[in-house]
């Protein structure tokens, strides 16, 4: 009994860890050959939680609505210490009304 209990409970908490990796992102696994996919803003936001990974922009992502146009509007990803060190296709898709200083979206040195 406590053997099968131990095996469910691993097998959940590898449930939880994959779906919450793809939950952040439209798909992918964040390889040169899977690259994660972004379509919203929420999506692009998370890209700075996988600094190294591979991304592709599989849709036009609307940067003029709240959250992301309140305050100080977007964080750029990464800056002077954290810079992004991963690979970001945008696929010809746009990334609009972009609110910040100094607009960036994705900061790398």
């Amino acid at each position: 009994m406590r053997k099968s209990y131990l095996i469910s409970w691993l097998m959940l908490m590898l449930l939880m860890s994959i779906s919450s990796v793809y939950g952040l992102f439209a798909g992918g696994s964040g390889t040169e050959a899977d690259p994660y996919q972004v379509a919203t803003a929420e999506q692009l936001y998370n890209v700075r939680y996988y600094m190294t990974s591979y991304f592709i922009q599989t849709a036009h992502i609307d940067l003029g609505v709240a959250p992301w146009n309140l305050g100080d509007g977007w964080s750029a990803i990464g800056d002077d210490v954290n810079s992004f060190n991963g690979y970001y296709n945008g696929c010809a898709k746009s990334i609009t009304n972009q609110k910040s200083n100094p607009i960036t979206i994705i900061k790398s040195i």
